[in-house]
């Protein structure tokens, strides 16, 4: 019997189930700074600060250094709550072959699912989101050099974040 095509099923099987499995924890947003137009409007461009602390200044630079402060920034707090250490669910498969007893062949498979025990490495964080919106007073001209303008976000000590501005929308 050749088991070779049996291994690789297994092996199939046993990476789908990894690929499946979620370890319950809660994802902070990765990205801290996040650009883009506001939803119905065509010339006001929203900053979503995620930090530790809350944006004192929000702003988009010109190509040309010209400062555009937003006119309007909202500050909440924002708790996550998330467990670190181990997965909510484990999942493990094992594949073996051998020989025994004078040269015999055998094969062998195993499928485990671990469950944890307690409330291991609980961990609480709060940030503040602040969201900016700034007012572009000359969308042809946002239009015509967006990749050079840049979205600036001060924090408490001077503090300074810069990311690139959002493409324009649609015409």
């Amino acid at each position: 019997m050749n088991s070779q095509p049996y291994r690789v099923l297994v092996l199939i099987v046993a990476l789908g189930l990894v690929g499946c499995a979620d370890d319950g924890t809660k994802r902070v947003k990765s990205q801290p700074v996040v650009t883009s137009f506001a939803s119905g409007s065509a010339d006001t461009v929203t900053v979503d600060v995620l930090d530790p602390e809350a944006a004192e200044q929000i702003e988009l630079v010109a190509p040309d250094g010209t400062v555009i402060t937003a006119f309007r920034v909202d500050r909440e707090k924002v708790t996550g709550d998330y467990r670190g250490g181990q997965p909510s669910m484990g999942v493990g498969v094992g594949v073996g072959s051998g020989g025994w007893n004078g040269g015999g062949v055998g094969v062998g498979t195993g499928i485990g699912f671990g469950f944890p025990l307690g409330d291991a490495n609980y961990k609480s964080e709060t940030r503040t989101r602040s969201i900016g919106q700034v007012k572009l007073p000359d969308m042809a001209a946002y239009r015509a050099d967006w990749t050079k303008w840049q979205a600036r976000v001060t924090f408490p000590g001077k503090r300074v974040v810069t990311i690139g501005a959002p493409p324009p929308p649609p015409s």
